[in-house]
């Protein structure tokens, strides 16, 4: 990378751009210059006040994400039970409903090729 472009990066490292005169200490080592911001006390802290754990994040992120697959299985029931009574209403036979799925949301998978290295 060339020196004036290499300088720019490190001084756009963080995103906070240069300070006045700094662009000419960078041009000389860019790399001392983010090793010296890194060295800073407190640099490399992270402060989560207020946050979740990881653990608690996780946990909430996969109960929304449990209440959204019950949500669309609700919705599919809904929408084949809507299927059937339209089925009815012509005198066609119904598509089998009873507010189950009939079949695995991931049916698909079995009609891939197989894996080969």
């Amino acid at each position: 990378m060339a020196g004036s472009t290499a300088a720019l990066h490190a001084i756009n490292r963080f995103g906070l751009g240069a300070r006045p005169g700094e662009l000419r200490r960078v041009l000389k080592d860019p790399r001392d210059h983010v090793r010296a911001q890194l060295d800073q006390a407190g640099a490399l802290a992270i402060r989560a006040d207020g946050l979740p754990s990881a653990e608690e994040a996780i946990r909430a992120n996969r109960i929304a994400e449990m209440a959204r697959e019950r949500e669309r299985a609700r919705q599919r029931v809904e929408v084949a039970d809507m299927a059937a009574g339209v089925a009815a209403a012509r005198g066609a036979a119904a598509p089998a409903s009873s507010g189950q799925m009939t079949s695995s949301p991931y049916q698909w998978v079995s009609t891939l090729p197989p894996y080969n290295n």
